[in-house]
């Protein structure tokens, strides 16, 4: 082979046969490695305000747990205790997360008082968040859920639920929980102990 030729051709081909093979390593450490996961959920936080990780633990093509995850903005405070979740990555286009299962020991949800959601009564709206991938839940289960407006929260126990998020919309296809006792501000009414079902 000429020299020009080797050169010209051989050596390029090396640098970018080197480079693919690094990238595939790096995002094999990302994926399949809990070091990889502390670095994605370090870096999640700079891309979403207003959310904080605690304790990430496991791969993200396995399963995750992490001890606390909590998400604010200006009209609402979400937080999620002891979440431990099995999964599977699927990366096909568009690329899927699909949760075979999904425990939860609490989940809060705060509507916070300002001055557009004081004087209406109309239904809370959650900012919308824009996932890169589609998400397929298939048993999801939270032992208890708090939902706070003004200082009286709604209990749900034992809430299981599947559903995916797709194309920005999130859809429920089963949802039951079990509410204890429930106050409904009007009269001051309450609800006790009940099971509700909402299938599709």
């Amino acid at each position: 082979m000429k020299p020009n030729l080797k050169f010209w051709l051989v050596r390029p081909l090396s640098v970018l046969l080197f480079l693919i093979l690094l990238l595939a390593l790096v995002t094999a450490l990302l994926v399949f490695s809990n070091l990889g996961t502390t670095l994605v959920a370090n870096n999640v936080q700079r891309f979403l305000p207003g959310l904080e990780l605690e304790e990430v633990e496991g791969a993200l093509v396995r399963g995750v747990n992490l001890k606390r995850l909590q998400w604010k903005n200006e009209s609402v405070v979400v937080e999620l205790q002891q979440l431990k979740m099995n999964n599977s990555l699927d990366v096909s286009i568009p690329t899927t997360l699909q949760v075979e299962s999904m425990q939860a020991d609490k989940l809060i949800v705060k509507l916070l008082d300002n001055k557009n959601t004081a004087a209406t009564s109309e239904p809370f709206d959650l900012s919308t968040i824009e996932l890169p991938l589609n998400i397929n839940a298939k048993q999801v289960a939270i032992k208890e859920v708090e939902i706070w407006q003004g200082d009286k929260p709604i209990r749900l126990q034992n809430v299981t639920l599947q559903g995916y998020a797709k194309g920005g919309q999130i859809q429920l296809e089963d949802l039951q929980a079990h509410i204890d006792q429930l106050s409904v501000p009007q009269g001051e009414q309450t609800l006790q102990s009940r099971n509700i079902d909402l299938s599709a």
